[in-house]
């Protein structure tokens, strides 16, 4: 036995080292000839940073064609360009190993959670706006419409804050602040507002201007300094005849004390070295100004008055739901033009479908909870602009159907379905909504795509092929069970059984991280080390990235087009119809 263990240690250094456990070490970027094979691209590939071997990729989000955000079990999230890859910004959150949940995104910007802790981050600069601390952990990620984010807690509670001013992107927000900004333009041509300011204004303007809207102060006039000897008498006191910071609500001028009118400003002080003496006509006889060291109570207190940084942030809770059960998947929020009573729909662990209003102030009786015929699988996906002012919504169920759900309809009794697709299998994976209609998969189950018009299953693929990672134009991206990648032909199958051939197949298996993609036209290859590779179709046609989900947008709700060499009805000037001057000529008499 001794004999032996040299003979096999030698054996063991000639084999070479042990490889590392799991699949996160093969993880290599793919051959350029096996992609010119199934006519692909590497659009680009990174390696995100990771500290250590239990460190890595948790999440990969693609929002838009313009950025994608990525979260590693370590705590960092970091902003990628989704056409080039490259790092925007990153943040550490305090803690590491958390659940990594999905970020809500809006035009300017990014809302994610740590822990019980929201953060809100611009979204091309990475700058942290503010950090809220929330009453308890939420179960999935805050979900934005633009003026405010609603949050799910892992109690089962759902609730909505509203955002200051400075923070609204919704259309109306839009309009009102073109409205405050050319109301402030006429109130300065006036001189309601001071045209400019000293340092501590342009210092509180900086630091304020993001989370509150500048009130407008009228000017400061010399005969508001000139107040008589009881007014100074009564506000501070015999021995102290001019304000000190003590009494100032404010050290950014002009100067407020309580309901009284404005007070002199430190511009007037000769010197703002104690002790300070402010000698006009009525004072001239009076004491100086005792020391500012003597004032306030306490050092905390002068720290605290002559602090110019604004107020922490917390952002105003509108109202406060419960429901049946645990929400799991991201609530969806379905913008309407027009409408007040805009949906939040949420679905819940179980058979349980809930809406909430926007505004439950003003929509009080628009929350709903409907009983499913069976329990919910993956998640409502959407919203799906369907055209004419219709927004779909797809739910997934245990039983195999998948829903489509009118969002802007329904009544208190029952949701308003579009139609009832039969897949088979458990549909456990979140749909994904394309052009040419919405893709479902769950495990062992195969993929699938249904028809939004009819409801029919029109396209599927074999069973072990139940991950849709990406659609683009021409192509449909999906792995199967052994971490292959397979390329299929859109709408190429047969016509009698719907089932699809694919064009080709890669072994991937080392990238271990699934990223379903329903927003770009882009697949996403993540793995536990760190690799990220962006792969698209080959051609000069697909060198940018490329919005395809038919997701409601501001500009789709356009006003019916109008000719501009049109004129209005009631302008006496305007052209009249070639028929109507016929008319004229024949019967002059009727017109009159």
């Amino acid at each position: 036995m001794r004999s032996a263990l040299p003979a096999l240690l030698l054996l063991g250094l000639a084999a070479g080292p042990v490889p590392a456990q799991g699949t996160a070490a093969r993880a290599v970027t793919p051959d350029v000839a096996a992609l010119d094979r199934l006519g692909l691209k590497a659009d680009w590939s990174i390696h995100v940073p990771v500290t250590h071997r239990q460190d890595g990729i948790a999440r990969v989000q693609p929002v838009d064609e313009h950025q994608v955000y990525v979260q590693t079990r370590g705590g960092l999230l970091v902003a990628l360009n989704a056409a080039t890859g490259r790092e925007e910004w990153r943040y550490k959150f305090p803690t590491s190993f958390t659940d990594g949940l999905a970020v809500g995104v809006n035009e300017k910007f990014v809302f994610s959670v740590n822990v019980a802790k929201l953060y809100c981050h611009q979204r091309y600069t990475g700058v942290l706006e503010f950090a809220f601390d929330l009453p308890e952990a939420p179960s999935v990620g805050p979900v934005t419409d633009g003026d405010q984010f609603y949050v799910c807690f892992s109690s089962g509670k759902v609730a909505c804050y509203d955002l200051p001013p400075a923070f609204h992107t919704s259309p109306e927000a839009k309009r009102l602040k073109v409205e405050r900004e050319k109301k402030a333009a006429d109130d300065t041509r006036k001189g309601l507002i001071r045209p400019g300011g000293g340092l501590a204004d342009s210092v509180a303007a900086r630091n304020s201007s993001r989370a509150f809207t500048p009130v407008a102060r009228p000017t400061t006039t010399r005969e508001q300094y000139t107040a008589p000897r009881t007014y100074m008498q009564g506000s501070v006191g015999d021995n102290q005849p001019t304000y000190s910071l003590s009494a100032l609500q404010s050290v950014i001028p002009p100067f407020d004390l309580g309901e009284l009118n404005k007070v002199e400003s430190m511009a007037l002080l000769p010197s703002v070295n104690p002790p300070y003496t402010l000698t006009p006509d009525f004072l001239k006889y009076n004491q100086l100004t005792p020391s500012v060291a003597v004032i306030p109570p306490s050092v905390a207190r002068l720290f605290e008055l002559s602090n110019l940084s604004p107020p922490p942030f917390e952002p105003k809770l509108r109202w406060i739901t419960e429901t049946t059960g645990r929400v799991y998947t991201e609530p969806m929020f379905v913008p309407f033009a027009g409408r007040a009573a805009a949906r939040l729909w949420i679905a819940e662990d179980g058979r349980y479908l809930q809406t909430s209003p926007r505004d439950r102030e003003r929509d009080r009786d628009a929350q709903r909870v409907w009983r499913l015929p069976a329990d919910v699988a993956g998640g409502i996906a959407g919203p799906y602009w369907y055209g004419d002012g219709q927004v779909l919504g797809f739910l997934p169920l245990s039983d195999g159907q998948v829903l489509g759900i009118d969002l802007n309809a329904g009544t208190p009794q029952s949701p308003r379905y579009q139609f009832r697709a039969n897949s088979s299998g458990s549909l456990n994976r979140k749909p994904i909504g394309m052009a040419d209609g919405v893709y479902v998969g769950g495990d062992r189950s195969g993929s699938a795509r249904i028809n939004v018009k009819t409801g029919e299953v029109d396209w599927r693929t074999d069973a072990d092929v139940d991950r849709i990672i990406g659609v683009s134009d021409t192509r449909v991206f999906a792995r199967d069970r052994r971490g292959n990648l397979l390329v299929y032909a859109k709408g190429k199958a047969d016509p009698n059984t719907h089932y699809a051939r694919p064009l080709g197949t890669l072994p991937v298996e080392g990238f271990n991280v699934h990223v379903p993609n329903a927003a770009t036209d882009r697949a996403f290859l993540a793995s536990d080390s760190g690799l990220l590779v962006s792969l698209r179709e080959a051609g000069a046609v697909a060198n940018k990235p490329k919005f395809v989900a038919p997701v409601f947008r501001p500009e789709q709700v356009k006003g019916p087009e109008k000719n501009p060499e049109e004129k209005k009805p009631d302008d006496p000037n305007a052209p009249k119809p070639a028929e109507e001057k016929k008319d004229e000529e024949k019967k002059p008499e009727e017109k009159k």
